[in-house]
């Protein structure tokens, strides 16, 4: 299952956070949406030591506080480059580059070394969120960028893929 949040209402919450915490608090109300999700033990996430102020290692330790499930962190030890390759290779780079990023959220420079108090002083509400769930194949659309002069190009994905999006003018 893939599971959709809208995250503007949890962002708006989080403004009133101090600057230097909402990256954490914005990982809490997250890894806390995770949690409310019955039926799962994990959560996957594609945090990279070091690559954000919310993943150096004093960071995730606070953060694995606030989960009730085991964090699963497949790219921890990747550098970005290395993670970018691999969404490329399983067509899901294009993709990624569509989605909101709300790193954005503070103004100067954030914590990288949170204190657990703190952050538990300012954690928001995430009770109402809605989550929507998705079952079965999701069509992340692959950016398919074919060029050929002769020959025949036998398309393999499925059809509704093809459909939605076909190879253009071959």
């Amino acid at each position: 299952s893939f599971f959709h949040v809208d995250a503007k209402e949890v962002v708006k919450r989080i403004m009133e956070v101090p600057d230097r915490l909402r990256q954490i608090v914005l990982k809490v109300a997250f890894y806390q949406i995770a949690n409310s999700i019955e039926g799962y033990t994990a959560i996957g996430t594609g945090e990279a030591l070091s690559q954000k102020s919310s993943q150096t290692l004093q960071s995730l330790a606070v953060l694995n506080t606030f989960s009730e499930k085991i964090v699963l962190r497949p790219v921890i030890g990747m550098d970005k480059i290395e993670v970018m390759d691999i969404a490329q290779k399983i067509g899901t780079y294009a993709a990624s580059q569509k989605v909101t990023e709300y790193c954005g959220i503070s103004k100067g420079a954030v914590t990288t070394v949170p204190k657990l108090e703190e952050i538990q002083e300012h954690i928001v509400n995430v009770s109402d969120v809605k989550i929507e769930t998705y079952k079965g194949i999701i069509n992340l659309k692959p950016v398919i960028d074919v060029k050929v002069t002769e020959g025949i190009v036998v398309d393999i994905r499925d059809e509704y893929i093809q459909e939605e999006d076909p190879l253009g003018g071959l």
